[in-house]
């Protein structure tokens, strides 16, 4: 209660002095650690997508039927 009565009081050119122990901020390493394992798993699947590549459906078939003859 005497703190909001402090901050009613102040002139507009005034400030509040920080309390060290009550306003802290965090890093927020949890959602650090989220997207650090997401843009692992991006990274992954684009290497496994570049080493298997896209598959010619096209020459496979034509080498299928010309083996078949």
């Amino acid at each position: 209660m005497e703190e909001r009565r402090k901050v009613e009081d102040l002139e507009p050119t005034e400030t509040v002095p920080v309390d060290p122990k009550r306003e802290t901020i965090h890093f927020p390493w949890g959602m650090a650690i989220i997207m650090g394992i997401l843009m692992l798993c991006i990274i992954a699947c684009f290497i496994v997508v570049m080493i298997l590549g896209p598959v010619n459906t096209a020459s496979t078939s034509s080498a299928i039927s010309s083996s078949a003859v």
